[in-house]
């Protein structure tokens, strides 16, 4: 009889570890300024798909109603967004392993947040970011796509996780980008949801080495835009482009429009009236981002 529970228990074992199992996962538990809380799980596994994948224990919860204080859940809503804002996602997830993927551009993980009480602080064990498939992890509130070419509503811009054990954020959302499917939505239920993203990838996302010095820092308050507003031309002093990769300029929407620079000279002639942001890309991952208005 017990040669029989035994071998049970191994077989039950064996079959949990194959259903739940994955190669790497972690947990990320949020908690708003009133002290509530939820909790996801991301992980990566190479038997894994992008979508759900109910071997590794997700459950599609797209029909629960979500909370009215405070909820965190993995959906696909940002790219249903993207092609229209009126598109509802595939799946709405606790925990999601995604296939894993080193040494590539890795695969966005959609986090919404419904937050009645921002701010909201992110926690996690940072210590496990040790593998190199792994060590560039990340949560941010820019859109992928614009990773890292266009500004947010968010405080959070972008957080490696192995640099810290937690971060606190403001909502994606602000009277500048207003109702914006790049940052947030409004679902069925009337509720706004700001909208994030994690990825579980290698460092040189994130860094192609350190500055040799502060020049780069340094020249970020020196930058002066003007006129601002403007109507046919901008001109910028201040600029180290031997420091620069490139500069560019994003609608309120995040549609990148075409400009002509040549010197400190941008001719915005042609855009639409408007406000517009101005982005300048450093090397190193320094960026800076100017509010432009068009007359």
């Amino acid at each position: 009889m017990k040669r029989i529970i035994t071998l049970l228990l191994i077989l039950l074992t064996t079959f949990s570890h194959n259903l739940f199992g994955q190669e790497f996962s972690f947990t990320m538990t949020f908690h708003d300024s009133m002290g509530n809380s939820d909790t996801i799980i991301f992980g990566y596994d190479i038997s894994a798909t992008d979508s759900v994948d109910a071997d590794f224990g997700e459950i599609n919860i797209i029909s629960n109603k979500i909370d009215s204080l405070f909820e965190v859940r993995i959906t696909d809503e940002w790219i249903a967004k993207r092609v229209d804002i009126n598109l509802e996602g595939n799946y709405h997830l606790k925990k999601q392993i995604i296939r894993k993927n080193c040494n590539s551009w890795p695969t966005a993980i959609g986090i919404d947040i419904k937050c009645k009480n921002w701010p909201v602080t992110a926690k996690w064990d940072n210590t496990i970011f040790n593998d190199t498939c792994n060590d560039g992890s990340l949560i941010t509130s820019i859109p992928p796509g614009g990773w890292w070419d266009i500004g947010c509503p968010s405080d959070l811009i972008v957080k490696p996780l192995i640099e810290t054990n937690q971060v606190t954020f403001s909502e994606n959302f602000d009277d500048f980008f207003s109702l914006n499917e790049h940052y947030n939505y409004v679902n069925k239920d009337n509720d706004t949801i700001s909208m994030f993203w994690a990825a579980i990838t290698y460092h040189d996302i994130l860094h192609s080495g350190e500055p040799p010095d502060d020049a780069i820092n340094n020249t970020f308050d020196e930058i002066k835009i003007y006129p601002n507003p403007a109507n046919t031309f901008l001109y910028l002093k201040g600029l180290n482009y031997k420091h620069i990769n490139n500069i560019s300029l994003f609608d309120i929407s995040g549609e990148k429009r075409f400009i002509t620079i040549k010197d400190e000279l941008i001719n915005i002639e042609n855009l639409e009236k408007g406000i517009y942001l101005l982005k300048i890309n450093y090397l190193y991952d320094r960026t800076i981002t100017r509010k432009i208005i068009k007359y």
